[in-house]
């Protein structure tokens, strides 16, 4: 088979993560190569839940009714605790809210498939779209990048073959030990060494053992004993047992078939059970995120962008919704679409959602009394981004709702499941989306039309769908709909490729360009700019001019220092963000923007000490070494330092004549309002998200070092 010497998208990693992704880029048209350094997928049952956004996915690929004849019934989705598996006084809960509910949000529950079984159908579905797209014993041995792409060289490992391929873009979904990862540079935050566990893959004849209590997991509360979890809930089971790497000597009792046999049947409570094992694998939790997601033409996905304790069962399926996102984003950029900015929304989407996720798995593994166990919690993620047009009256939020106090469909969540009428052909609101965008509206207003014949024409992939299309069979009146989007029945939503809300108008507009330039909003693209409001002014789209008090600040006052720090920050900033008015409140992604400009012209200003001909000559890793915290220190000690720096340069902070001290004000604050009589206009309210936070985002995202 000949290997190819160029493609769009080189993936590195052939677990869920990397052939979902593989599946996804075909759908969308992208060519590209995946290659696995093992010889084939994964002969272990790993990760077992698939939860209902990821089958909402696999939905859309095709793939949602193999994967449920592979998994466990619906009937056995229970969660077993007990002493042992015998335990007389066990207890057996179900998911929280029942199926009947679940029903009701989507069209796609969760279930427990295998990790073994699910890897087999993706890769069949890959190979059905790219025959020649997949190629294990294939290892990436280096790569470089430059402006124009990835350089990587490759090599088969069963004949030591190399191969150099050049790619337009690079994705590690090469796991936690992730090579893609350290070799772009990026370090992983967090713990690790959580706890360490052995995993003994085994049969044994357990299913009559289990017939009246057959659950997902077993969870044994006998300490020191793990739990079992079942693959088939008849002969085939692994049991997690753990482990003290400091005191246990692992090596010799993985090697000993016999004693894992024991160990088994202790743990089970059957000192007669016949065991075979299998196989073993030892693992250690942690809880860790990337710092970053993207390195210019290098992106990383699933594990190698974030660890995530199992305790919720969240890790693969975070990696899947990675996925989702990143495909169809590669692809607007790689059809010329899209700019490149719009991958930088990928890490601003999904890695808040990885860090709320990693906080709650943690607290679930601090649990005492059991924990929840919740299938649909990455239904309500919902995305700040500028691949994402909000209400810029919204505060904000984190990205998931644990706890379901947001309900509804606007900007940045998912769209609602809603069930069509049973004489429809299709099932769902989810099954009118289309793999470009899809404006969904209710009435189906030829208004709506002439929005997507403006869009279409200009190359973008948008198509119409409407409630009231008698395809759908719909006979809804305006409440249903209402009811989900907060929207009049006159209203439309637009829906991204991965199936999130980008935009959303309540009536049509009369401009027939207003769908075309909220499209190049979205995808970072190029559109033909309005003409700019005089200087510190900007323009509702209300049509109010307000005064922009940040202009009061950033170079238009204060020391020549402060000048000077400001115009860099601007020549920074500009090509990523669009303009240099880093102050327009309200969207929180322009807010943490705001932040971090203001954090990166203060750091300047500090560096050169208040010197304006010396603020070019500050370097990055100057800046960064000034946002790391002391031995023992944490961000509210850098927070004092920075501010003892201005105070060392003349500053007061409590100042109200100084235009720096009253940046650093706000810059302190984690949220607030400030009111400033010299501010023509209304009094805004600043949706940022603090000094390091805002300059981390940034730093990111920044195109060129300096």
């Amino acid at each position: 088979m000949r290997f190819p010497a160029s493609t769009s998208v080189l993936i590195v990693g052939a677990g869920p993560v990397g052939l979902t992704l593989s599946v996804l880029l075909s759908e969308h048209g992208v060519r590209h190569l995946l290659v696995e350094a093992h010889p084939g997928t994964s002969h272990h049952p790993k990760a077992r839940g698939v939860s209902a956004r990821s089958m909402e996915i696999f939905r859309r690929c095709g793939l949602e009714a193999d994967i449920r004849r592979a998994g466990l019934p619906a009937s056995q989705i229970f969660f077993y605790r007990g002493r042992s598996l015998v335990d007389p006084d066990f207890v057996r809960t179900g998911l929280p809210d029942g199926p009947a509910q679940g029903a009701e949000r989507t069209p796609s529950p969760g279930l427990i498939c295998p990790q073994n079984a699910l890897e087999a159908l993706l890769l069949r579905r890959a190979r059905q779209l790219a025959p020649d797209g997949v190629r294990f014993a294939t290892r990436l041995l280096s790569f470089s990048q430059d402006g124009d792409g990835v350089h990587a060289v490759v090599e088969e490992t069963n004949t030591g073959q190399r191969h150099a391929v050049r790619a337009d873009w690079l994705v590690g979904c090469d796991g936690a030990s992730s090579g893609v990862r350290s070799g772009a540079g990026i370090a992983m935050e967090g713990p690790t060494g959580l706890g360490h566990f052995l995993s003994i893959r085994f049969e044994a004849p357990l299913g009559d053992v289990v017939a009246e209590r057959a659950s997902a997991s077993y969870f044994l509360t006998e300490p020191g004993r793990g739990g079992f979890l079942a693959v088939d809930n008849d002969r085939h089971w692994i049991y997690q047992h753990p482990f003290d790497p400091q005191r246990d000597d692992i090596a010799d009792l993985m090697s000993d078939q016999l004693q894992l046999a024991q160990l088994v049947r202790e743990a089970a409570g059957l000192p007669n059970l016949e065991v075979t094992v299998q196989d073993t694998m030892t693992w250690r939790m942690d809880a860790q995120l990337a710092e970053t997601y993207r390195r210019s033409r290098v992106l990383i996905a699933g594990d190698a962008a974030h660890v995530i304790p199992p305790t919720g069962g969240h890790g693969m399926n975070t990696g899947i919704g990675d996925a989702d996102n990143l495909a169809w984003k590669l692809a607007a950029v790689t059809a010329g679409t899209a700019g490149q900015a719009l991958l930088d929304t990928y890490e601003s989407e999904r890695r808040p959602v990885a860090r709320q996720v990693i906080d709650l798995s943690l607290a679930n593994s601090r649990a005492r009394t059991g924990y929840r166990i919740d299938d649909e919690l990455l239904l309500t993620a919902a995305y700040r981004s500028t691949a994402v047009i909000a209400d810029t009256g919204e505060p904000p939020r984190p990205p998931l709702d644990p706890e379901r106090e947001h309900p509804g469909g606007g900007p940045g969540a998912r769209l609602p499941h809603l069930r069509l009428p049973d004489a429809a052909p299709i099932a769902s609101t989810l099954d009118l989306t289309d793999r470009g965008f899809t404006l969904l509206t209710h009435t189906g207003d030829t208004a709506w039309q002439r929005q997507v014949d403006t869009a279409r024409a200009a190359g973008l992939p948008v198509a119409l769908r409407s409630l009231a299309d008698p395809a759908t069979a719909s006979a809804w009146d305006d409440g249903a709909w209402t009811t989900a989007f907060n929207l009049p029945a006159t209203a439309a939503v637009l829906v991204r490729p991965d199936t999130h809300i980008a935009w959303q108008a309540p009536n049509p507009p009369a401009d027939d360009t207003e769908l075309l330039d909220a499209l190049h909003r979205i995808l970072s693209s190029q559109q033909p700019r309005r003409p700019r409001q005089p200087p510190g002014q900007y323009e509702r789209a209300d049509g109010t001019i307000l005064e922009e008090r940040s202009w009061l600040w950033q170079g238009h006052a204060g020391p020549q220092g402060w000048q000077a720090a400001w115009t860099r920050t601007r020549d920074l900033l500009a090509p990523v963000v669009g303009d240099d008015r880093f102050g327009m409140e309200g969207d929180p992604f322009r807010g943490k923007i705001a932040d971090g400009a203001a954090g990166l012209a203060t750091a300047f200003y500090l560096l050169a000490d208040g010197c304006g001909p010396q603020v070019p000559h500050v370097r990055r890793a100057q800046v960064e070494e000034l946002m790391r915290p002391g031995p023992g220190q944490s961000d509210g000690d850098v927070v004092q330092r920075w501010e003892e720096l201005l105070q060392a340069l003349g500053h007061d902070p409590d100042a109200d004549n100084d235009p720096v001290s009253k940046r650093w004000r706000i810059l302190r604050t984690d949220y607030g309002q400030e009111d400033d009589p010299t501010v023509i206009g209304e009094v805004l309210i600043r949706q940022g998200y603090g000094l390091l936070e805002g300059l981390a985002t940034v730093l990111t995202i920044m195109r060129q070092p300096f």
